[in-house]
């Protein structure tokens, strides 16, 4: 019998496979792998509610399930709730109008937590003419201890994203003393952004020359070193990265 939290490791998984990074719907937990879910008997046929049963021993404190409209969600839990989620969300969709970001909040929640952000000043709203919220924008992109710096109401998102290499290069920074190199997954731990939010500035710097990655050695590296790494568009693997000289 699976431990939990193996269990959770491979719901983590699938949820990572959905590309959201927080959350999958319960319709979509037949995707997991088909040993365990004979082990839990999770079927084809299995009801939602059935699979929310069979998994909530399992859940301990790291997930818990929405429900929006006929569906129902599994979610990771964050340490700020709802509105944290909300936060990660609108991370990854910048520019977006709120109608267009894939949540697994109800509209009323969705729109609470918006609100509650906008009024701690986390985020931002463009306006359309009639009043409406046209665009999602964030005063301080990555909300992280490594970037204090926030940004006008007036920024755009290419603001948005320089705050953020800031952030990056600012941590980079204060891992590469004494070392040559940076191990990309200790930059994706201090940064603690959105898997998308950080290879989109990742693959900027990359583009704009600011950046070297290399593939280094999997053998000499630990595990979960090596999964955080970081694939490109091409197939290729790379584990660490060096800032080039100007």
């Amino acid at each position: 019998m699976s431990s939990p939290q193996e269990i959770q490791e491979q719901l983590i998984r699938l949820i990572d496979k959905t590309g959201n990074g927080y959350f999958v719907t319960v319709a979509n937990l037949i995707k997991l792998p088909a040993a365990l879910r004979k082990e839990l008997g999770i079927m084809t046929k299995t009801s939602g509610a059935d699979k929310q049963k069979i998994l909530q021993r399992f859940l301990e404190d790291k997930f818990e399930f929405f429900k929006k409209g006929n569906s129902a969600y599994l979610v990771k839990k964050l340490p700020g709730g709802t509105d944290e989620l909300v936060l990660r969300l609108v991370q990854k969709n910048l520019g977006k109008s709120p109608g267009r970001v894939t949540s697994p909040l109800s509209k009323l929640k969705f729109y609470e937590s918006l609100n509650r952000l906008n009024a701690k000043g986390l985020i931002y709203y463009e306006l359309n003419t009639d009043g409406k919220v046209k665009k999602l924008l964030l005063t301080d992109f990555s909300q992280n201890a490594q970037s204090t710096a926030s940004i006008s109401q007036n920024a755009t998102v290419s603001d948005c994203m320089a705050n953020n290499i800031q952030a990056f290069k600012s941590l980079y920074d204060r891992l590469i003393s004494g070392k040559q190199m940076v191990i990309i997954a200790d930059l994706r731990r201090g940064l603690n952004w959105d898997k998308g939010i950080f290879e989109k500035i990742l693959e900027q710097l990359r583009r704009e020359g600011k950046i070297q990655l290399m593939t280094g050695d999997a053998s000499l590296m630990q595990e979960e070193d090596v999964r955080l790494g970081y694939r490109d568009a091409n197939g290729f693997d790379y584990l660490i990265l060096k800032w080039k000289n100007p």
